[in-house]
């Protein structure tokens, strides 16, 4: 859930993961990439901050997950920003494991499972499109709708839509909206689409 860091932040995370692996206790560490992209965001090469906190986290996290090559190609770019020798990769002694968090898990469940794609964009008569949304949801209950290529719907064809999901909710069958881009999802909320379909948004 990590979206954002700072050096204070990477400085307190750094001395508690040393603190366990003194303690030598097994580590699980859970969606660690999305914490490793975090960090990165705020690195800059040749930029020498108040800190190296956030350069000697990634480098920590890098070693727990034994991953050698990323290890040292980040420690070479700390080694040119800091003007120091680069560290040395040594293999962790603990024993760590890594783990998708549940939303990731749940993601990846969705993905696997068959999903009717939607247009780039949807403007005018929706006729055609809801003929196939109903043929598709006959054999698929819950009928997952992909939204992830959706750039724009207009007003007109949005409640052409909602009229035309209606009665299949209506016949007990649940219809959930994913990757749904946040322009889109404002007008579904303003018609009252969320009260009846499950909308999931882009995390981006």
């Amino acid at each position: 859930r990590i979206t954002s860091v700072d050096a204070i932040g990477c400085g307190l995370l750094l001395r508690t993961l040393r603190k366990l692996q003194k303690s030598g206790i097994d580590l699980i560490l859970v969606a660690p990439n999305q914490l490793t992209e975090a960090i990165r965001s705020i690195l800059c090469i040749g930029r020498r901050d108040e800190t190296a906190a956030p350069w000697l986290l990634l480098l920590e996290i890098l070693h727990l997950l034994n991953n050698e090559q990323a290890f040292e190609d980040v420690s070479i770019d700390y080694s040119i920003t800091f003007e120091v020798s680069p560290p040395p990769f040594i293999a962790p002694k603990s024993k760590v494991l890594v783990a998708l968090d549940k939303n990731t898990l749940n993601q990846q469940s969705i993905k696997s499972r068959e999903h009717f794609l939607m247009p780039i964009l949807i403007e005018g008569r929706v006729d055609e499109l809801l003929l196939k949304i109903k043929t598709y949801a006959i054999n698929h209950n819950p009928t997952l709708i992909d939204c992830s290529r959706l750039i724009r719907i207009d007003f007109n064809a949005a409640g052409q839509l909602m009229n035309g999901l209606l009665p299949i909710i209506e016949q007990g069958r649940k219809i959930e909206l994913h990757e749904v881009n946040h322009l889109v999802a404002a007008l579904f909320k303003v018609m009252g689409l969320q009260d009846v379909i499950s909308i999931s948004t882009r995390k981006n």
